[in-house]
């Protein structure tokens, strides 16, 4: 690695960290405004930008900010939200992270200083965490996933699915252990889906059958828009009895409940348009499902008097089934993402005080 001496020296007498939730820069230089976005810019470009309007130091080597061709590692960035308040330091991180960078605090200094790392090297600094709650209020972690109840093997593939692409797994097979280390939102994904694929049957009465009897909709639709909402851990069968139109669910206790109750929910709605309309399912994050229903009533408000719009909550899931166009709903996504952030995320793109 080359760094100037003095550098290397730096490092040696201070300790490092990951970066901090939202950490605030020394004697920022407000006199240089902050670009509305960045068009492949050299990263060398962006830490300039962010030194002027933090007052943040930076170290590091620059090799690290070339790609493999040892071209300078461009990057692009545009706010989420056109003319909104950006926070600088938020912009940084996000950057970084697109090209694989994390900046991780350098600790003992009088000024706030990072140290830009590629992800690999940015491992040996990072918080391992044992619960996905102990990597709140940072963007960069480890997390400790233990394959319990199926094969480690079998947990990496699915915590593949989760990953950054320069996210990195570790496994440690004598343990049962996988040491995971990406950037936070990524490791949300990766601790929600290998805890939902190990709950499993421990007990044969834990496998249960029910019968729904729709009362106002097509039980075969019925039976799609279900199918539709399933989550990839959910195990249960749904399978149409063409006699009496009802439809027999069976699968572990918990999820033929899931079933149900969503069955229930849909079986409410009023029958939709063949070909316009269609079911659609949030998984809530952060709020309770009943206020993401409130919150869609209001902006939903003409939609829903005019009943192109319908929606219903799933609380033992914590989803919201919303039956609408495909337009409606990239409308309802919008807002759903703005008020129900991942944990660890601030609200609509702001930093949360």
């Amino acid at each position: 690695m080359r760094v100037m001496m003095a550098l290397m020296l730096l490092l040696a007498l201070t300790g490092m960290t990951a970066a901090q939730d939202k950490p605030a820069g020394t004697s920022p230089d407000k006199t240089t405004p902050a670009p509305i976005e960045f068009r492949d810019s050299p990263v060398e470009e962006l830490l300039n930008w962010a030194r002027k309007r933090t007052g943040c130091g930076f170290i590091f080597d620059a090799d690290h900010l070339l790609d493999e061709g040892k071209k300078p590692l461009k990057v692009s960035y545009t706010p989420a939200t056109e003319g909104g308040e950006q926070d600088d330091i938020l912009v940084l991180f996000e950057c970084l992270k697109r090209v694989g960078l994390v900046a991780m605090e350098v600790q003992g200094l009088e000024d706030i200083t990072y140290h830009i790392l590629p992800v690999n090297e940015a491992i040996g600094y990072a918080d391992v965490a044992w619960e996905f709650e102990q990597l709140e209020g940072l963007y960069f972690g480890t997390l400790r996933v233990e394959a319990r109840t199926i094969a480690i093997d079998k947990i990496e593939a699915i915590a593949r699915k989760f990953l950054s692409r320069h996210g990195q797994i570790t496994a440690l097979p004598e343990t049962s252990i996988l040491l995971v280390s990406d950037f936070v939102d990524n490791l949300y994904g990766v601790s929600r889906a290998c805890e939902e694929a190990q709950i499993r049957t421990e007990r044969d009465d834990d496998t249960v059958s029910d019968v729904f009897q729709p009362a106002r909709h097509d039980a075969s639709r019925l039976r799609l828009a279900v199918e539709d909402a399933r989550t990839e851990t959910e195990q249960y069968a749904i399978a149409l009895h063409e006699g009496s139109s009802a439809l027999l669910v069976t699968g572990r206790r918990c999820d033929v409940q899931s079933a149900m109750e969503r069955l229930g929910a849909l079986d409410k709605l009023d029958e939709a348009p063949a070909g316009t309309i269609s079911y659609r399912r949030w998984d809530a994050r952060s709020l309770p499902v009943e206020e993401l229903v409130k919150a869609l009533n209001e902006f939903f408000a003409e939609d829903i008097r005019r009943l192109s719009v319908r929606l219903a909550a799933v609380p033992l899931r914590r989803q919201v089934l919303i039956e609408c166009s495909a337009s409606r709903y990239e409308s309802a996504k919008a807002l759903l993402e703005r008020i129900d952030p991942l944990p660890g995320q601030p609200i609509g793109g702001k930093e949360q005080k």
